[in-house]
């Protein structure tokens, strides 16, 4: 199946899907080796919690360009062939999905754990009934954001969250809530 995804690609696309992924990579790379020569390479608990498993960043430089490759072959066979590029509305979602990413480390961080903790799901499920969060550019730039704060593995458990909850909205609730206001219900 891979083959034919990168088969149906277009010169451009196949620039955009090698860029991502090689800056990706180069991201991780960077990072890691500013981390091993300044505090050395740190980790996560899971859920913050010391009683839970531990991951070093490290799993980085396996996850982070997977990751990025999965979800640019996923992006691609959404757009490809039919653009030379990606679209305005990809480069759109990866950034708006880094900006809430941001939002969430960064409150994280600055001590409304607990804040983030109570509002992530209900926000998620708001977000996934407005926009289609559960699309590949909206993850793909959810988990690289979140990596900066949280390593490589735990933001797979929020990125998933962000797939589901928006799958679930968008799909689900979505067309449920606007089904009164549409010309087959009247």
């Amino acid at each position: 199946m891979t083959s034919k995804v990168v088969a149906n690609i277009g010169k451009n696309a196949m620039r955009s899907y090698i860029l991502l992924t090689l800056l990706s990579s180069l991201y991780i790379i960077l990072y890691l080796l500013y981390q091993y020569f300044t505090t050395g390479i740190e980790g996560h608990y899971l859920f913050n919690n010391k009683a839970l498993p531990y991951f070093s960043n490290s799993w980085g430089l396996i996850l982070i360009p997977l990751v990025t490759l999965s979800m640019t072959l996923w992006i691609n066979q959404q757009y490809s062939p039919a653009h030379k590029t990606y679209p305005g509305a990809v480069w759109r979602a990866l950034v708006m999905a880094g900006t809430g990413a941001a939002i969430v480390s960064l409150a994280f961080f600055g001590g409304y754990a607990g804040l983030v903790s109570m509002f992530s799901l209900p926000v998620m499920l708001l977000l996934g009934m407005l926009l289609p969060t559960y699309r590949p550019a909206y993850l793909l730039g959810y988990y690289l954001v979140s990596t900066i704060g949280f390593g490589a593995v735990i933001p797979l458990i929020g990125t998933a969250m962000l797939g589901l909850t928006g799958l679930i909205g968008f799909k689900l609730l979505r067309p449920l809530l606007l089904y009164p206001f549409t010309s087959q219900h009247r």
